[in-house]
């Protein structure tokens, strides 16, 4: 693996742990108002001596320095950083209701990012399993299965799943309702990678050492595990590194949409919700500061599916 690809990786992880510590990372909860401070800039930061200085204005509107401060105890836990109250530490600004743009990212990157991988995961081991069972035992199966995913390829997802929330009624939990509309997601992804695993199976299963495993009396359960699965690992790993960016985008349209967890537990998509006001995004540019997640996320994954050193059309 290229030294790029290592480093997509490394970042990769750090951006998933620190999303999984959003809770410690973030300086103030993602539902926290801070009314006196509706749509505030980013706070300037400067570093004085061997301090690190925060400029904003209090709660009474005068400009103030404020120490930060490593691992300070709030009112809801100990954070990794923030600074002495009254000060305030924006580092993306605030949106309409004064809250912090940067805890939301932190906490929408959880959501995000754990959900386009769990749709990917969920799409991968549909298609592996049944590209699987396509290529080794072939016939009627095999015809099924692949007119079954030129189907699911040709379906315009995003109206599927439109049409899908309009049958669940309008009072339902919406953890529920994302949860199957990211089931449903996940669900209808699998015709890709069944159509990659199909192919290498039908390669692997007419190798010599498949051949004579099978001379040998071997049971179909034995070639399959053995000796076929382990050859569509590096393709599936490859699928992965180009399919969860996408659906990462994929669950940001939903929230962007309204369909996601709501205004309650963000996402990336919802945080970028407020950018269809025209003066929101003539006036706040720091409202599309979360966007960079996006390019973050999308530049690491493909890197590391070129160092893979295996190309293939992204789903």
């Amino acid at each position: 693996m290229r030294i790029a690809a290592r480093a997509s990786l490394i970042a990769l992880l750090v951006l998933h742990v620190l999303a999984a510590m959003a809770g410690f990372v973030a300086p103030y909860d993602p539902t926290r108002q801070h009314r006196q401070h509706q749509w505030a800039p980013p706070t300037p930061l400067r570093i004085e001596g061997l301090r690190l200085v925060a400029y904003g204005r209090d709660d009474g509107g005068a400009l103030t320095r404020y120490p930060v401060k490593l691992f300070p105890r709030g009112h809801d836990g100990r954070r990794l950083f923030g600074a002495g109250e009254p000060g305030k530490v924006f580092l993306m600004g605030t949106d309409g209701l004064g809250r912090d743009q940067f805890s939301r990212w932190i906490y929408g990157a959880r959501t995000s990012l754990f959900s386009g991988l769990a749709a990917a995961l969920l799409s991968a081991i549909l298609g592996a399993g049944l590209g699987l069972a396509a290529g080794f035992y072939g016939g009627r199966a095999d015809r099924l299965t692949m007119r079954a995913a030129e189907l699911f390829l040709a379906l315009p997802w995003m109206y599927l799943l439109l049409a899908m929330r309009a049958f669940f009624p309008l009072n339902a939990d919406p953890r529920t309702l994302f949860l199957a509309l990211l089931a449903l997601l996940g669900a209808i992804g699998w015709a890709r990678p069944a159509r990659l695993v199909r192919g290498i199976v039908l390669s692997a299963k007419e190798r010599e050492f498949v051949l004579a495993a099978r001379g040998f009396g071997a049971p179909d359960s034995y070639l399959i595990w053995h000796h076929i699965a382990p050859a569509t690992i590096p393709t599936l790993a490859t699928y992965l590194s180009l399919a969860i960016p996408q659906y990462v985008l994929a669950e940001a349209s939903l929230s962007f949409l309204g369909l996601g967890l709501g205004g309650s537990v963000p996402s990336w998509g919802s945080l970028l919700a407020s950018l269809s006001q025209i003066e929101v995004l003539e006036s706040y540019w720091w409202m599309t500061l979360p966007a960079a997640g996006f390019a973050l996320v999308f530049g690491c994954y493909n890197e590391l599916a070129r160092g893979l050193r295996i190309g293939m059309p992204a789903p």
